[in-house]
């Protein structure tokens, strides 16, 4: 018995390092990813990948927000800053004579 414990520690320790070589290999072989910001020449004329994706130039911008007022502004009162509205949160059943069980024997 022990000496197929020792031998699957072996296996997995083997395989473990078998792929993990392996998998660093595969990645370390594995093409440059494209960029879809900046149109390469190489990607328009080889066509190796058979996939033409439409690359844009100019991509649209995100929203903008205004700025948050200063703190001398807040302390002079040149802004006036709306009350947060506070929900109250929903009524829950209330549960009368609530004790958990502890369990503590075995089977």
């Amino acid at each position: 018995m022990k000496l197929v414990k020792v031998g699957l520690r072996i296996w997995i320790a083997l395989g473990s390092i078998v792929g993990f070589l392996g998998g660093w290999v595969l990645l370390a072989h594995a093409p440059k990813p494209a960029s879809f910001l900046q149109p390469s020449s190489n990607a328009a004329t080889s066509g190796s990948a058979g996939v033409n994706l439409p690359i844009s130039l100019n991509p649209t911008p995100f929203p903008t927000i205004a700025p948050p007022p200063s703190l001398q502004d807040l302390q002079s009162g040149q802004v006036q800053l709306q009350p947060l509205q506070i929900q109250p949160a929903p009524q829950l059943p209330s549960v009368q004579n609530f004790t958990p069980r502890l369990r503590t024997g075995g089977s």
